[in-house]
């Protein structure tokens, strides 16, 4: 991939996500490129570039935002840009929207894996040199929703934010995964934790 992150030199990414620790992560990632990040720590504020005809060659885009998800926004650039998106995700693929996005990457994402999703979603490789990057179709990244057959596990999510907590049970339901249970702090995820066994617990 290394051979062929030049051609991102210059492109320009609009990253949007409501974590400032993600969104500043992702934007030393792109400097490192030499690519020209504008950071968004909404949808409403992503879309206020967008409406002002500020163009850009890539998204990424969180999927588990409060007021307007992912999703959503997804759907609203959809009428103004031609842009590809790149959806991310703490929890995979979000299965029922994949006409929006151009690829879906589970966070944290590798430096090497963001690397060849931007070339494949701007189309800057040619098949030759796509053929070269394809070994990396088989990373963890992509691969959630194949990953552990038991749909039966007990999940705990703690999360705070109400809208941030129904858009990841109804991640998790969509994915398979029907018992899931809701903690909005700490000391009730403890005593969650007492009551029942879980086999994986989501922190925020």
């Amino acid at each position: 991939v290394d051979d062929f992150k030049d051609k991102l030199i210059g492109k320009k990414v609009l990253i949007v996500d409501d974590n400032h620790a993600n969104r500043m992560s992702l934007c030393n990632t792109i400097l490192t490129l030499k690519m020209l990040p504008t950071n968004c720590s909404s949808a409403q504020e992503a879309l206020i570039y967008l409406q002002n005809q500020i163009e850009f060659d890539v998204g990424l885009i969180d999927i588990q935002m409060p007021n307007t998800n992912g999703v959503e926004l997804a759907q609203k650039i959809k009428g103004i840009s031609n842009m590809p998106i790149i959806a991310l995700s703490s929890l995979g693929e979000y299965a029922d929207s994949p006409s929006l996005f151009s690829f879906f990457l589970v966070k944290p994402v590798k430096k090497e894996l963001l690397i060849k999703t931007m070339l494949q979603a701007m189309n800057l490789l040619n098949g030759n040199e796509l053929h070269q990057t394809m070994k990396l179709n088989n990373n963890k990244n992509f691969q959630m929703k194949k990953e552990n057959g038991n749909r039966n596990l007990e999940i705990l999510v703690v999360e705070d934010n109400f809208t941030n907590q129904k858009v990841i049970v109804e991640m998790l339901h969509k994915l398979g995964y029907p018992s899931v249970d809701i903690a909005s702090d700490g000391y009730s995820a403890y005593d969650k934790f007492k009551e029942k066994e879980y086999q994986l617990i989501l922190l925020d």
